[in-house]
């Protein structure tokens, strides 16, 4: 049997959901196949982007005040 990290990349690939993952700066730091074709980028022209990548200029001021105040995980 496959290790469970590899499985779970797998099944997020494969997956008809565009699954995005960003880290607390807001960077692409997960993007699966079906992200790409609902926004057409390639993983690697997203990963490592601001999600601004994806978010209308005339909605990221709300975005970035609600990502904000969004729940964060203690490190």
């Amino acid at each position: 049997m496959e290790d469970r990290s590899q499985l779970a990349e797998r099944i997020l690939d494969q997956i008809a959901d565009a699954v995005i993952y960003a880290n607390r700066s807001g960077a692409i730091i997960r993007w699966n196949r079906a992200s790409t074709a609902l926004f057409g980028f390639s993983a690697e022209e997203a990963l490592g982007q601001s999600l601004d990548l994806i978010i209308p200029e005339h909605l990221r001021a709300s975005h970035w005040r609600g990502f904000e105040a969004g729940p964060r995980r203690a490190s």
